[in-house]
């Protein structure tokens, strides 16, 4: 199974391709939030019969989940974002701890997350000195105020 996703505000892409079934589907959305992701899945298993789709978990050791711990300052949208370790992932507190949304590592320094009932991604991005100093999601960008 080979995809790829995207979005900007208020639009939503996902692609899926199975290359030995010779199948693909793609879904673009026109409105925010959406989810093509369970879109995709649906016709996965409606064309193919190829059930619940498990999405790799990525391992992180405690010393690599703290370099993502932080606050990150997004002041458009949720303000301060404080990420703090949770088992084998990361806790996301938005809006002054309004949500707390465990995150899952899904490859490299990108997590899944559920926000009111819609699948999300924020990715982690390293500074010149290589420490993580911005969270970018399709809410937008918060550079890192503190450790």
């Amino acid at each position: 199974l080979w995809g790829h996703g995207g979005d900007y505000y208020g639009y939503r892409t996902e692609l899926a391709i199975v290359v030995d079934k010779g199948f693909a589907v793609a879904v673009i959305e026109n409105r925010s939030p959406g989810s093509p992701g369970r879109t995709i899945r649906t016709a996965l298993d409606e064309f193919l019969g190829l059930g619940e789709i498990e999405q790799p978990k990525e391992q992180k050791t405690a010393a690599e989940l703290a370099a993502y711990v932080g606050v990150y300052s997004e002041p458009y949208t949720f303000g301060n974002v404080d990420v703090k370790p949770l088992g084998d992932g990361l806790e996301l507190n938005l809006l002054n701890g309004v949500y707390n949304l465990p995150a899952e590592f899904v490859g490299g320094d990108m997590v899944a997350f559920e926000f009111e009932g819609t699948a999300a991604t924020a990715t982690f991005w390293p500074g010149p000195s290589g420490s993580y100093d911005l969270l970018a999601s399709r809410a937008g960008v918060g550079r890192r105020v503190t450790q």
